[in-house]
């Protein structure tokens, strides 16, 4: 149940106390991925409004138009100029068109719980993603969107840009649709994993024979669904008692990475990530990632965004360059391997896997191109939103017998 607007600034006040102080590295950790120090690329909207000379939003990403009681992901883009100070928070006001406030969404996102403003530091530009759903009783034809930072009664000023009057953001209008449905969910792909009795070297060039034999997802498509704007890739799977086997083949041109240490925050470049829920529920799960230059991230997360980096996988990974890493001549692409021991998959039912047993798996790709201030992603199953951490939309790994014989 949505309370009123005035209800929630007040129960707001209240959480703001308990959380005095800042937010602890863990809460970046989970926010990690929609931090960046570099300008978002063309957001759909540009919107352009300052905040007291503190906080800008840049812009928003937002579907065309939005259906009464169903979802629609909202992306608003943040600048911090300027520090803001504690106790800070982002709020979100929906109303129809006659402007009776029907929707408050001040809480929803991960930005909003885990890396508030008043947790964001200088020249950091911020990517607040929201799921929010008009009531079915919705009001009007447009639904108008206004944003902003608040802290008890006060609210920053709005210096800059399209404003209410109250210092409020009027960031976006968008029409509301009265019929129609939503295209299907796209189904969750299946791969199946040979046994295999030769086991890779893991050198980066997926060339033994097991490879060519491995089952392949085929080319990746866009996180949220349909064509990809990353140059193809593929992943391919075995195993056998001690290990799971991965490896990436991935076009590129322009092969880039300037990271050099164990979990340094690849993400940011070229990288290929293996998301693994053993238990398919999506408490305890594993994010592994490897950049072009063989650095490895690794880290166990036991709910959602909850990483724990200091766990190590006992991973060997490696990759290779066909062209140059860093360097300004056109590359090929890139490949990786890597060799996930089951012995650290400790929330596995069993370990080894049982034939026929099946586990939830995503894989992922950032490409980071000539000119990108940020990079764009690819994944296997995907997550229809900027979240790699879906784990509802991973899809499913089957372990097979040796040359693909299933379970009896």
């Amino acid at each position: 149940m949505r309370l009123p607007v005035v209800a929630l600034l007040a129960v707001g006040s209240l959480a703001c106390v308990e959380k005095e102080g800042g937010r602890q590295r863990a809460d970046r950790e989970r926010a990690r991925e929609f931090i960046a120090r570099s300008a978002p690329s063309n957001p759909a909207r540009a919107v352009r409004a300052n905040l007291e000379g503190k906080i800008e939003l840049v812009g928003v990403d937002a579907p065309a138009e939005v259906r009464p009681g169903e979802p629609v992901e909202i992306t608003w883009h943040w600048h911090c100029i300027e520090p803001v100070g504690e106790d800070w928070r982002l709020f979100t006001h929906v109303h129809g068109g006659d402007a009776t406030p029907q929707v408050n969404a001040d809480g929803d996102g991960t930005v909003r719980d885990a890396y508030p403003p008043s947790s964001w530091r200088r020249g950091e530009y911020v990517r607040d993603v929201q799921e929010i759903t008009l009531p079915r009783d919705f009001r009007g034809d447009r639904a108008v969107f206004y944003v902003g930072i608040w802290q008890g009664e006060s609210r920053l000023r709005v210096r800059s840009g399209p404003s209410d009057g109250n210092n409020r953001i009027r960031a976006l209008e968008i029409p509301v649709a009265r019929s129609g449905r939503r295209s299907a969910e796209e189904p969750l792909p299946e791969i199946h994993a040979k046994k295999t009795e030769a086991a890779p070297a893991i050198d980066g060039k997926v060339e033994e024979p097991a490879w060519r034999s491995a089952a392949t997802t085929g080319p990746f498509g866009g996180i949220r669904g349909g064509a990809s704007q990353v140059p193809r890739t593929i992943a391919k799977v075995l195993w056998n008692d001690d290990a799971l086997f991965v490896a990436f083949e991935c076009e590129d041109r322009r092969v880039h990475s300037t990271y050099s240490r164990h979990d340094d925050e690849l993400w940011n470049q070229d990288v290929v990530e293996v998301f693994l829920d053993p238990g398919g529920q999506g408490r305890g799960y594993y994010e592994l990632q490897v950049s072009p230059a063989s650095v490895v991230f690794d880290s166990f997360l036991p709910g959602y965004r909850q990483n724990q980096n200091d766990w190590s996988s006992g991973m060997q990974a490696h990759a290779h360059v066909d062209g140059t890493l860093d360097d300004d001549d056109e590359d090929r692409g890139w490949s990786a391997e890597m060799k996930i021991p089951f012995a650290a998959i400790d929330r596995a039912p069993d370990r080894p896997p049982r034939i026929g047993a099946t586990w939830r798996v995503n894989f992922f790709r950032l490409d980071l191109g000539p000119g990108d201030r940020s990079p764009r992603g690819a994944a296997w199953s995907p997550p229809l939103r900027p979240d790699f951490h879906q784990t509802a939309r991973f899809g499913r790994l089957v372990f097979d017998g040796l040359g693909g014989a299933p379970a009896p």
